[in-house]
C-alpha cells in the first residue's frame, strides 16, 4: 500500500514537471507567434505607404521570429524579396537598397537555422541577387573614381589639393 502511494506521488511529480515545461514551451512559441505577426502587420503598414526601408526592418524582425508553420514568416520572406526585386527596377542605379532587402532576407533565414535550416530555398536565390547587385556597386563606385581622377587640380577646393 505504502509502495502504491509512492509510485503515485511519483508520477504526480513527472507530470507537473512534464505539465509545467509542456507549458513553458507553449508560452515561448505563442510569444515569438505573436511578435512575427505584429511586425509583419507593420511591415505591411509601411510597404502600404511607400516606406520600403521601415517595411524592410519589420518584414525582417518578423522573419526572425520563426515558428514552425508560421504563414506570417513564409510571408515577411515573400515581401522581403518583392521589396528587393521593386528596388531593383526602379532604382538601378542604386543598388544599395535592393542590397538590404535581399541580406536581410538571407540573414533572417541564418538567424533561424538549428539542426536544420527553415526556408533555406532562398539562400542561394539572395546569394545571386547580393552578387549581382554587389557587381552593379562595385562598377558605380569605379566609375566614380575614375571620374575624380579626370577632374583637374586646380578646379578643385583649395582643401581638396593634395600638398
Amino acid at each position: 500500500m505504502a509502495h502504491d502511494a509512492q509510485s503515485r506521488d511519483r508520477w504526480q511529480k513527472a507530470g507537473i514537471i512534464v505539465g509545467t515545461i509542456v507549458i513553458a514551451f507553449g508560452m515561448v512559441w505563442l510569444n515569438t507567434w505573436q511578435r512575427s505577426v505584429k511586425y509583419c502587420r507593420e511591415g505591411q503598414e509601411f510597404l502600404s505607404e511607400g516606406k520600403l526601408m521601415e517595411a524592410i526592418t519589420c518584414f525582417e524582425s518578423a522573419a526572425h521570429a520563426y515558428t514552425p508553420f508560421n504563414s506570417h514568416v513564409v510571408d515577411a520572406l515573400n515581401r522581403l524579396w518583392e521589396i528587393g526585386e521593386r528596388y531593383e527596377r526602379e532604382k538601378p542605379d542604386e543598388p544599395e537598397y535592393a542590397l538590404v532587402a535581399f541580406r536581410s532576407l538571407r540573414s533572417s533565414i541564418y538567424a533561424t537555422r538549428s539542426f536544420y535550416t527553415p526556408h533555406k530555398h532562398w539562400i542561394p536565390r539572395c546569394d545571386e541577387k547580393i552578387k549581382n547587385l554587389v557587381e552593379i556597386q562595385r562598377a558605380r563606385l569605379e566609375q566614380i573614381r575614375q571620374n575624380e581622377q579626370e577632374i583637374p587640380a586646380e578646379t578643385l577646393a583649395p582643401e581638396q589639393t593634395d600638398p
